[in-house]
């Protein structure tokens, strides 16, 4: 499996080679940036690419077609080491062998666009809700649909608060008048429990914008952890926690649309596996032992559970701050 991968990725890199060599720089030729004689495809001073890009439509669309169909060798190589063999992953990269696999941060970025791309596609089959994200919205008597291209606001609410959920003291004011985060609360609550459509995409939105804080988390995790071993710096936690955070980011990507019949088995599947996937992690990037990566990962596991509980727990008061 490994040698076919490594013949498909020199067919990729050969393909691209080939490709370069049509449209390398004449004999002599200086790069047009820094000014410097080429020697190949690239100027070996600034880097800079010696093509000049000069092509015609039909050209165009041809190289198009052809960069589509061929697999990019560090892809292929990377993922069946992200899925199955993460700590030689992370090994490679602290070791200096980074070109034959995909660049952490780019992968982790991909991976958070797929699953971010694919949970969104859940939400509107489950809601309902159409490209224009509307939703409905009841005030307690009436129900009207709200939203349109530009997505539903806050603004679009207007929730009334039945009279007699609120209760006057013998003096005729509020019990609550003067407990300003009480109001707030009940307010707000009533109008999620009247709303929970919209609710859910409040909640949504926002955590399409802090999943990246999960980044910082497991890393500043990982440095506690390893605070002993001076050999591993701040940068190589980021890079282990980028490619543990891309394999879970894929990987419920993959079984979250599955079906009804043996969703939930799958996702159990996923979640049993992600524990393991971190154990195989740091036995490969750290070196730990058996027993001391075992204690580790459940360290992390659940210190993560909790700040990620707390962190959900923030986004759910800030959804309800939307209403």
């Amino acid at each position: 499996m490994a040698r076919e991968f490594e013949i498909i990725g020199a067919g990729a890199i050969g393909a691209l080679l080939h490709r370069k060599a049509k449209h390398g720089p004449a004999p002599g030729a200086v790069c047009a940036n820094c000014g410097t004689e080429l020697a190949g495809p690239y100027c070996h001073a600034c880097g800079q690419d010696a093509d000049d890009h000069h092509r015609s439509i039909g050209h165009l669309a041809w190289e198009g077609i052809e960069g589509l169909t061929h697999l990019d060798g560090r892809l292929a190589q990377t993922l069946p080491l992200l899925l199955f063999r993460p700590g030689r992953l992370a090994r490679d990269h602290m070791e200096g062998r980074r070109a034959r696999h995909v660049p952490p941060f780019r992968l982790f970025l991909i991976s958070l666009l797929v699953f971010t791309f694919v949970l969104e596609a859940q939400f509107h089959s489950k809601t309902g809700a159409s490209g224009g994200q509307q939703v409905r919205i009841s005030d307690g008597v009436n129900v009207s649909q709200v939203g349109g291209p530009s997505g539903v606001k806050p603004d679009d609410i207007n929730v009334r608060i039945d009279t007699d959920t609120k209760t006057s003291s013998p003096g005729g004011k509020h019990p609550n008048q003067n407990n300003a985060l009480g109001v707030w609360m009940r307010e707000h609550i009533a109008r999620a429990v009247a709303n929970p459509d919209f609710y859910r995409m409040v909640l949504f939105t926002w955590a399409h914008r802090l999943a990246i804080l999960l980044l910082p988390i497991l890393a500043g995790l990982l440095a506690l952890t390893y605070v002993r071993r001076r050999q591993f710096f701040v940068y190589d936690h980021l890079i282990v926690a980028m490619q543990f955070l891309s394999f879970e980011f894929l990987v419920f990507a993959l079984v979250w649309p599955m079906p009804d019949p043996i969703s939930d088995w799958v996702v159990l599947a996923a979640i049993v596996w992600s524990p393991i996937n971190l154990y195989m992690t740091l036995r490969g990037a750290y070196g730990s032992g058996r027993i001391t990566a075992a204690l580790k990962t459940l360290f992390l596991w659940f210190s993560t559970l909790v700040l990620f509980g707390t962190l959900m727990l923030g986004l759910m008061a800030l959804a309800l701050a939307e209403m």
